[in-house]
C-alpha cells in the first residue's frame, strides 16, 4: 500500500475532475484521479464524521443546533487560518495515474484513513489528523465552488468558514 505523506488538490477544468498529486513517504508520485459522483460521497462521508465525532463539540455544553454550526465554523476557520503554503507536489514524466474507484473510510478517535482504490493500481492510503482534515476539506470546498458544482451537500458552517485562496487559478495542497 502507498503511504501518501503529501498532497496538492485541485480542479482541472477540462477534465471536469479533481486531481490529486501525492508524494509517497518512498518518493514516489502519484496522480489520483476522482469524480465529481466519488468525491461528493467522501465528502459527505467526512463531514458527518466532523459532525458526530468532533472533540471540540463535546466541550459545547449545548445542543443546540446553532450552538453546533457556529462552534463547527469558528474550529473550521481556526483550521484553514493554521494552513501553511508548502511546496506543490508536482507531476513527473513517470508518475503512475489512476482513475480512484472507490474508497474505503476508516474513523478513529485521533485521525481519518482514506483508502483510495484504483483498478489494477496498489492501494494508496492518506492519514489525517481532525486539523488536517478540516485543512483538506477547506480545499476541497474552495475548488468546489470555482468547478461551479453544487454546493448543497456543504453544510453551512463550511461556507461561514470559507477562506478564499490567494489566486483563484493555484493549486492548493
Amino acid at each position: 500500500m502507498h503511504k501518501l505523506k503529501r498532497i496538492t488538490t485541485e480542479y482541472l477544468d477540462i477534465e471536469d475532475r479533481i486531481r490529486v498529486t501525492a508524494l509517497t513517504e518512498d518518493d514516489k508520485i502519484l496522480v489520483l484521479w476522482f469524480t465529481y459522483r466519488l468525491m461528493s460521497r467522501v465528502v459527505t462521508h467526512c463531514v458527518n464524521l466532523l459532525e458526530k465525532h468532533s472533540p471540540e463539540l463535546a466541550n459545547t455544553p449545548t445542543t443546540d443546533k446553532q450552538s453546533r454550526s457556529s462552534t463547527q465554523s469558528f474550529v473550521q476557520q481556526s483550521a484553514q487560518q493554521n494552513l501553511h503554503k508548502e511546496e506543490s507536489v508536482t507531476a513527473i514524466e513517470n508518475s503512475y495515474d489512476y482513475l480512484i474507484q472507490e474508497v474505503d473510510v476508516k474513523f478513529a478517535a485521533e485521525n481519518l484513513t482514506l483508502i483510495f482504490k484504483a483498478e489494477r493500481a496498489e492501494n494508496s492510503e492518506l492519514r489525517l489528523n481532525n486539523r488536517a482534515l478540516r485543512q483538506w476539506l477547506g480545499i476541497l470546498f474552495s475548488i468546489w465552488k470555482k468547478a461551479d458544482w453544487p454546493i448543497s451537500l456543504w453544510p453551512d458552517w463550511m461556507d461561514e468558514a470559507s477562506i478564499e485562496s490567494p489566486s483563484s487559478n493555484s493549486p492548493v495542497h
